[in-house]
């Protein structure tokens, strides 16, 4: 009986120990059990787990239209007579009814329009998209053949070797 004890505080020291390392600590509770002062020596010369790193995640740009076009679906203005948020493109408040000046309206959706392609732009600039995920934070690096090309870190590939599997798709030797 005393035997069982002590093998169950080996326990409660390894799931004490592990959950100090973030670690599971009903997974340790039982390794602590099954391998008793081995486990809680175990667990104690293991180094705590990281955190996971942090991924920030840039800001969403404006969506594109086949045409080139910026899209304005999400781009919203307040009433100036009942200030509710309105559609940017909107000709009539739909809570209080008033129509909107069409030329003001016209020109609002103008500089907007003219502002989101300049900010496009100018996260786009110089910058190659993958034509695979569509993103634009390729970069140039070493690929696997010791020469420079582009990777995307979202499809982790080289545009060279992507390209080369498309070819391949057409061009089957």
């Amino acid at each position: 009986m005393v035997f069982l004890l002590i093998w169950v505080l080996f326990g409660v020291g390894c799931a004490i120990a592990a959950a100090n390392k973030k670690r599971s600590a009903a997974g340790w509770f039982f390794i602590g059990m099954l391998l008793g002062p081995f486990g809680l020596l175990f667990i104690l010369l293991l180094s705590p787990l990281a955190a996971p790193p942090s991924r920030s995640y840039p800001a969403p740009s404006p969506p594109v239209l086949p045409t080139g076009e910026v899209s304005l679906d999400q781009e919203t203005k307040k009433c100036p007579a009942c200030a509710e948020t309105i559609k940017l493109e909107a000709l009539k408040c739909r809570f209080c009814g008033e129509a909107l000046d069409l030329q003001e309206v016209t020109r609002q959706v103008a500089d907007r329009r003219a502002a989101l392609a300049e900010d496009l732009e100018k996260r786009t600039a110089g910058k190659v998209k993958c034509p695979r995920c569509g993103q634009w934070d390729v970069y140039r690096a070493a690929i696997e053949d010791g020469g420079q090309g582009h990777w995307c870190p979202n499809c982790k590939i080289s545009l060279e070797k992507l390209a080369s599997q498309n070819l391949k798709q057409f061009y089957p030797d």
